[in-house]
């Protein structure tokens, strides 16, 4: 599906809305539409890049080794994807009420005359639904962060031993420099002698 058939301000049934309202000069009406729909489209571009960091944390999580912090990171990647589904069908379910509802305003002022716009519009009072979503997308917004810092961690513990395991390295390449480079400063101190 493309971004741009779903997209709300593109749906034939919305333009025509907006158009019999740019017409009759309804403007609150047509105003509150326009803003319910920049609302949705954000919404929409939010959870895509929610989605998109989430698969960010996966790709960093997957060749970790298993340890608890791993653990409670995928457990949160869980949740947080549980989250997210929600929310899309949350915003699936709004996007169709509010085409579904542009739609019978539209049939209603075909058939009745614009007169019918008065009650069709009802549809827009999706403000609760759209606060329940926006609820969800918040949650899993923080949990993704959660997720993000446990992650931190997760690098931070693992690269101290490689950090000490490479010090180590290069304690034990001095010491066995220092031993070749012993025996001749011997050799070139008994030339000297």
């Amino acid at each position: 599906m493309s971004k741009e058939k779903d997209s709300l301000s593109e749906n034939k049934d919305i333009k025509d809305l907006v158009s019999i309202l740019k017409e009759e000069k309804r403007e609150v009406p047509l105003k509150d539409l326009v803003s319910l729909i920049n609302y949705v489209e954000k919404m929409e571009t939010k959870l895509a890049s929610l989605t998109n960091e989430l698969n960010d944390v996966k790709d960093k999580i997957a060749p970790k080794k298993d340890n608890p912090i791993k653990s409670a990171v995928n457990a949160t990647i869980n949740a947080i994807e549980n989250s997210i589904d929600k929310v899309k069908e949350g915003l699936n379910n709004i996007k169709n009420d509010i085409i579904e509802g542009a739609k019978q305003a539209v049939d209603s002022c075909k058939q009745k005359g614009v007169s019918a716009l008065n009650n069709a519009l009802d549809f827009l009072n999706v403000k609760e639904s759209l606060q329940d979503v926006q609820k969800v997308l918040n949650v899993a917004d923080s949990s993704l962060k959660s997720a993000v810092s446990k992650l931190d961690k997760l690098e931070q513990k693992a690269q101290k031993p490689s950090l000490i395991k490479n010090l180590e390295e290069k304690k034990e390449r001095v010491a066995s420099n220092d031993k070749a480079l012993a025996p001749n400063k011997t050799k070139a101190q008994e030339a000297t002698l």
